[in-house]
């Protein structure tokens, strides 16, 4: 891309000067020579700069040292799954200087994608040892020893080979996503085979683990679930047999609510049991239908105690009036001349506009610059209107009405 933008910027200059050089052959002459002296220098500049990125990867069955491609003598092209399997970068650059490489918690890592001749392809992350920072080549582990897992790499190549056809298949091993036209297979990479003609190996010890834990997993949900079910039923049962009780006692009474209030009212019953607890809501200004209860049962409106059930409660109306909200607390201040609210102004429109904050008892005539706000307080039946500059009203925008206006945003300009 970088290449592209230079060499069409170099064309729109040479256009441009070659009509001003028209008329003097020498001078284009010479002016067409440097033009396309300055566009070959640049467009090799820029190639040299991206192949400082390219690198090939070579492989190995045990870690090596080697720091140039031309000294790497120990390079395979076959492994097995069973094997163990190192990769090394071989750079133009060193490690730290790459920026597809990262560096933190004592290693250098990068994304390591490969991709099968079918198609199948897998991304691992490789990981150098920090050291190997200031070189440039970098030796890294694909296939361990040992498997684990809990190792995510481990896991993604089990499934990855496991993808493969039987036999020999030609493995593709990109490091970062970079690529070009001169390196269609990465910027990062190198070739190699693997065969899996008998099977994956310690691969294949990794899928059966896995799937033995996932058919423990599944095992232990299942009898997680039953189990759920099962204290399920216990606690239905304990709660019928609680309410049954309850119900059939030889003291039960019943009452009802009366809300007095507009507002609605939520109402609880502790009973000796969590079994017959129970509540509900009241609508404002309704009765409850009558409902049974025991005696030294309370009821309570909010947290707040408003009957004790006793054998004289029978067929009684309990009134209550449920507390104000926090809502309604602002809006009686507000409507009673205690309580401002806050609003923007804006004006978002190119030329300044002229507005007034009228507070009834005092005026301001004011105008705001283009493109800019202010936050001021109002209070009830305060008023912003839109105004000539010498302060005649032209029209009421907004006015103070209720406390819910708070933080209302108010445009001048439409």
């Amino acid at each position: 891309m970088t290449i592209k933008i230079s060499f069409l910027f170099e064309i729109d200059v040479f256009i441009n000067c070659y009509l001003v050089l028209k008329a003097d052959t020498m001078k284009l002459k010479l002016f067409m020579l440097s033009m396309f002296t300055l566009m070959l220098t640049s467009q090799l500049n820029a190639q040299l700069t991206e192949v400082l990125y390219y690198g090939d990867i070579g492989f190995t069955t045990e870690p090596t040292t080697v720091l140039k491609k031309k000294e790497f003598t120990t390079g395979i092209t076959v492994f097995k799954p069973s094997e163990v399997l190192y990769g090394t970068a071989f750079l133009k650059v060193k490690l730290a200087s790459h920026t597809t490489f990262k560096s933190g918690d004592g290693a250098i890592t990068a994304p390591l994608y490969i991709t099968a001749e079918n198609g199948e392809e897998v991304r691992i992350q490789l990981s150098i040892d920090e050291s190997s920072a200031s070189k440039k080549a970098g030796c890294f582990e694909i296939l361990p020893k040992d498997l684990d897992m809990t190792n995510e790499n481990h896991l993604k190549l089990a499934g990855f080979f496991g993808k493969l056809p039987t036999g020999v298949s030609s493995l593709t091993f990109k490091i970062g996503s970079r690529t070009s036209t001169i390196r269609p297979n990465g910027a990062i990479y190198g070739k190699v085979n693997v065969d899996l003609s008998e099977g994956l190996g310690a691969f294949q010890a990794l899928k059966d683990e896995q799937a033995r834990l996932e058919k423990i997993e599944a095992e232990k949900r299942e009898q997680e679930r039953i189990e759920r079910e099962k204290q399920a039923a216990i606690e239905a049962e304990k709660r019928q047999a609680a309410r049954d009780k309850y119900y059939a006692s030889s003291d039960i009474v019943s009452i009802a609510l009366q809300n007095t209030c507009a507002r609605q009212g939520s109402i609880s019953i502790s009973t000796e049991s969590s079994y017959t607890n129970s509540s509900f809501t009241v609508s404002g200004n309704n009765q409850s239908n009558f409902f049974k209860v025991r005696p030294g049962d309370k009821v309570y409106n909010e947290n707040k105690l408003i009957h004790t059930v006793s054998s004289s409660s029978n067929k009684k109306v309990i009134s209550f009036c449920p507390p104000k909200t926090e809502a309604e607390i602002r809006e009686e201040k507000f409507q009673e001349g205690w309580l401002d609210i806050h609003i923007t102004i804006r004006n978002s429109c190119s030329d300044k506009v002229y507005y007034k904050r009228d507070q009834g008892s005092s005026y301001s005539n004011t105008y705001m610059n283009s493109n800019s706000s202010t936050s001021i307080s109002m209070g009830k039946d305060d008023k912003i209107w839109l105004t000539t500059e010498s302060g005649d009203n032209i029209t009421l925008i907004w006015e103070g009405r209720s406390s819910t206006q708070d933080g209302q945003e108010v445009l001048l300009c439409k």
